[in-house]
């Protein structure tokens, strides 16, 4: 007992709390979380080469909804385009 009373004072290895671990490392999402299901659509549609015009008729939606749906798709696959967005989906398995 003296021994551990003089470690604490001393600021030795018995002095406080065991240091914390640090966080365990987070996976990323799983490529098909990244998009919801409308963007995975909207995707497939634009890989096919489909126009905003053809996507918007298709799916019964505005011109301007596609236009919001692609830059969110964009943002999301870290593309600048259309062809880097099909690329990167192709990439993360998202598209056959």
């Amino acid at each position: 007992m003296q021994y551990v009373a003089h470690l604490r004072r001393a600021g030795g290895p018995s002095a406080g709390p065991p240091p914390e671990r640090p966080p365990a490392p987070t996976r990323p999402p799983a490529p098909a979380a990244i998009l919801t299901r409308r963007e995975l659509e909207i995707l497939g549609l634009l890989a096919a080469g489909s126009s905003n015009q053809e996507i918007a008729d298709r799916l019964i939606i505005g011109v301007n909804t596609v236009k919001w749906y692609l830059r969110t798709i964009y943002d999301k696959l870290d593309s600048a385009n259309r062809t880097q967005a099909v690329a990167r989906a192709r990439l993360l398995g998202l598209l056959p």
